[in-house]
């Protein structure tokens, strides 16, 4: 069941999402061709607070559930699945100022409730201490939303802490920082995953937070009433990337679906392809297949929600158990996508046919490191045995 829970904005982010889906949807392609979402398209979700869902509401946040966040995603994919990954991102970067102290929240929201946080956690700055705090250097590739941020989560290394320690997140603005026009890719052209370059940026102590303490089990919540920022990190990273996947392959069945009677089958006897045993074999198997990763999705997400409302920490098996849920999403969708192709012919790679952007915004997705299907296979398998996992952030 999706969140019934509305606010300031009178819906919930379902209906918030599918309202802006046709506005969206009509400003893809151009995405695309200037290789970032629209400054209207970022509007239309700031209106619609749907870069407010993983925001407390002492600072005008949805603080919404899980599984409505995953479904309202996918219902942005399936119109643009740029944005949709723009706003998975800023949204889970937005829940991670709730593990810093408390003044940071204020600060990052106090003048501007619609401030966007968008960052790379890979510690792949460096630093040099300095009067209060430190001077930060690095360059930061893949931070999506680059172009529309307001503040940026960086990954560093404290060079006075050894081992896992030593990794540390800074916050950043966005105007102290340089952008790198590094995005060239096939997929998720839009997002603007470009590469942040800082040169001696001086960032306060208090502004900084190891990432043991932001990814571990707190013994106190800022948030005790708003069970969304109780949800083990681990399991939140994982939800990421699976309503946006969700969301092309539903939009890429229902296309397909709607376009099948309206042509025929070439140097065969069908000349209505809804009436080929070929085709209903194939679309039914890719139904299917849809199915199965929205039963993931949701398990995944709602798992989460039963954390985060429970104040339990999972285990290592169920936290393996929520990223392979992750993982199947991908497997589910890449499966049927391909299947949906061969139904729908070659046909669907026309430039002006938007199943050839959903495939290859789909292959962007998978293979973000909150999926990578074969490693979670492997970690999954090994907590089951008992034995330590391999992917750290799990």
């Amino acid at each position: 069941m999706a969140d019934k829970a509305t606010d300031i904005w009178g819906n919930n982010v379902e209906e918030a999402a599918r309202q802006i889906a046709p506005a969206l949807a009509a400003t893809a392609r151009a995405a695309e061709i200037d290789r970032r979402v629209s400054d209207q398209a970022i509007c239309a979700l700031r209106d619609q607070g749907l870069l407010r869902m993983l925001q407390p509401r002492r600072f005008g946040g949805r603080s919404t559930s899980m599984r409505a966040f995953t479904r309202s995603l996918a219902e942005l994919a399936g119109s643009c699945a740029s944005t949709a990954w723009i706003a998975s991102v800023a949204n889970h970067s937005a829940w991670m100022i709730t593990r810093f102290p408390a003044a940071v929240a204020e600060h990052v929201w106090s003048e501007n409730r619609d401030a966007i946080v968008c960052g790379v956690f890979q510690d792949l700055g460096r630093v040099t201490v300095h009067d209060g705090g430190m001077l930060l250097t690095g360059k930061w590739p893949f931070c999506s939303g680059s172009h529309h941020a307001d503040w940026l989560l960086l990954g560093y290394r404290d060079p006075e802490k050894d081992g896992a320690e030593a990794a540390r997140l800074a916050l950043v603005p966005r105007n102290m920082v340089q952008i790198e026009d590094s995005w060239h890719v096939s997929g998720l052209k839009g997002t603007g995953s470009n590469t942040v370059v800082a040169e001696q940026v001086f960032v306060p102590r208090e502004h900084t937070i190891a990432m043991v303490e932001a990814l571990g089990q707190v013994a106190t919540r800022q948030f005790p009433d708003e069970a969304i920022f109780g949800v083990p990190p681990q399991l939140l990273f994982n939800t990421l990337a699976a309503g946006p996947m969700l969301g092309v392959a539903k939009a890429a069945l229902n296309r397909v679906i709607a376009s099948i009677s309206n042509r025929s089958i070439y140097t065969t006897i069908y000349t209505d392809a809804s009436e080929a045993p070929t085709i209903h074999i194939q679309l039914g198997e890719a139904a299917s297949l849809v199915d199965a990763a929205e039963m993931h999705a949701m398990r995944l997400s709602d798992e989460a929600d039963r954390f985060g409302a429970s104040g339990i920490w999972p285990t290592a098996v169920e936290r393996a158990r929520a990223r392979m849920d992750n993982s199947m999403v991908a497997q589910f969708v890449a499966r049927a996508l391909e299947l949906l192709i061969n139904v729908n012919g070659a046909s669907s790679f026309a430039e002006a046919n938007p199943l050839q952007r959903i495939q290859r915004d789909f292959e962007i997705m998978r293979r973000h490191a909150s999926v990578a299907t074969e490693l979670s296979k492997e970690h999954y398998g090994r907590t089951l045995l008992g034995k330590p996992g391999v992917i750290l952030i799990a």
